[in-house]
């Protein structure tokens, strides 16, 4: 007899057969998906060997045709390895590794990444909060050199539970429908993957995600998710076009979704204002952050890169009273980020620029500026100061 499954509660998951976990055999799944990983693989699996012996746990990884000693490296960690044979689509490499899953959660990453501490991870599953949560997520410490000395923390949704019909989607930057609550973990992973030896290596992966983004949206031109990966993918490279996908993901939005203000139009928003600054249309940037704001219940994070957006772009306008006043609500809000009173849970989201302490400490100066352009000394210092 089939278990009652309810779709919209926590408090009932799907059982598939008489397991511990709410009907499965084991608490959690991780999966990978691998090709010629022999660099880092070593430092990412063994990154996850607390993790898989203090949770009742399996790891599964999925190789998309590997030519060096990935295959041999994986072995040494699982014998559950699956041969998937390249098509174009991360999604379908993906969803290879989720059917054969026995966990109550499915949690992913790449051979590029490898965790610094998973122990806020396993008190999330051991303890059983994970029973209030449908998702989760945690940091990726973003690298933009391979000393390591400048990095960026994004946060990236990469768990969730295993309830019916729940499938990875879009063929590059590939994702899942995110089930509310979502979990934001103590925790992160080091990802290189981003950081290239030469310029051929870069326009290799640039120009791959881009095919397959096109691809997505030759298929299907509103397609939100695409339109905002897209968006992000060429916003350094080419902004005015970055600018266009998202104009056009928010204006889909607007009107198609008209309900769903908060989290649909606000991530394309922000893709924008990104987009738009790189091009030097700063008068758009804050015109752009003012309409997403009338927006009752932006997110704080969200509120803080559009105040941070807008702070830059009146500075370039010579603007600087409205410099000077998006800086003070940047302050106030930059003080609860750090000390953790923001809600994180829709980081991962949104594209965020300004997060860093060097981003804080860059609005200060900036603020600063602003007073001192304006003749008010005093509080030009007070900003230096700090």
């Amino acid at each position: 007899m089939k278990a009652n499954v309810h779709y919209n509660t926590l408090n009932h998951a799907a059982k598939q057969g008489g397991g511990p976990f709410h009907g499965h055999e084991l608490r959690l799944t991780v999966g990978l998906i691998v090709k010629n990983e022999e660099k880092t693989l070593e430092k990412c699996l063994s990154s996850l060997v607390p993790l898989l012996k203090a949770v009742p746990s399996e790891l599964i990884i999925t190789d998309t045709g590997s030519t060096d000693r990935t295959v041999e490296i994986a072995r040494k960690y699982t014998d559950r390895i699956i041969p998937f044979e390249w098509c174009g689509d991360f999604s379908a490499a993906r969803n290879t590794g989720l059917d054969a899953a026995r966990g109550e959660w499915f949690l992913y990453l790449d051979g590029d990444e490898w965790f610094e501490d998973v122990t806020p991870l396993i008190d999330f599953f051991n303890s059983g909060e994970c029973d209030g949560y449908g998702a989760a997520s945690y940091a990726a410490r973003d690298y933009r050199d391979l000393l390591g000395d400048t990095y960026r923390d994004d946060y990236v949704c990469r768990a969730f539970r295993r309830f019916p019909g729940t499938r990875f989607r879009n063929k590059v930057h590939e994702d899942f429908p995110v089930r509310q609550p979502l979990k934001v973990i103590d925790a992160f992973v080091h990802h290189y993957g981003y950081v290239f030896r030469t310029e051929e290596e870069k326009k290799k992966k640039f120009d791959r995600n881009q095919a397959l983004l096109e691809g997505e949206l030759k298929a299907d031109p509103d397609d939100r998710k695409a339109l905002f990966q897209m968006s992000g993918h060429l916003f350094e490279k080419s902004p005015e076009k970055a600018a266009e996908y998202a104009a056009h993901g928010l204006e889909l939005e607007r009107r198609t979704n008209p309900k769903n203000l908060l989290l649909s139009q606000t991530r394309f928003a922000n893709a924008l204002l990104a987009a738009d600054y790189n091009s030097r249309r700063y008068a758009d940037v804050i015109s752009t952050a003012e309409d997403a704001l009338k927006v009752k219940g932006v997110p704080d994070v969200f509120r803080l890169e559009f105040y941070r957006f807008c702070q830059a772009a009146a500075w370039e306008l010579k603007d600087y009273e409205t410099s000077a006043a998006y800086g003070e609500k940047c302050r106030t809000l930059y003080a609860d980020y750090f000390s953790g009173k923001l809600d994180r849970s829709q980081m991962a989201l949104g594209f965020f620029q300004h997060l860093t302490l060097e981003d804080r400490h860059s609005s200060l100066v900036l603020t600063g500026q602003a007073y001192w352009k304006l003749g008010k000394e005093d509080e030009a210092r007070e900003c230096l100061n700090r």
